[in-house]
């Protein structure tokens, strides 16, 4: 994942798991995938950007909102940047 993903990134990675786990993928369970991302992922992505709409989730910039949200709820810009490595730099298996 990139450092600062697009929605799509952001809804393949999330599916990702639950086809890790449970075998469901967006070609076999299309229903079953877009009902995960509207009553899951979406809900969470509206909470922690602000966003009024679904419309809006492929416009945001979610570093950027992300971010903001992490520095209002007590994180410092350093914590931030060291997960955002974390999170984003390969791991070497």
């Amino acid at each position: 994942m990139t450092k600062n993903p697009s929605y799509d990134e952001i809804a393949a990675d999330y599916l990702k798991t639950y086809e890790i786990f449970y075998k469901i993928t967006p070609e076999k369970d299309p229903a079953v995938c877009n009902a995960l991302l509207t009553m899951r992922l979406n809900w969470c992505l509206m909470y922690y950007t602000n966003a009024d709409d679904e419309a809006q989730l492929p416009d945001i910039d979610y570093a950027e909102a992300l971010s903001n949200y992490l520095l209002a709820h007590g994180m410092t810009k350093p914590e931030i940047d060291a997960l955002i490595e974390a999170l984003t730099t390969p791991m070497d298996v």
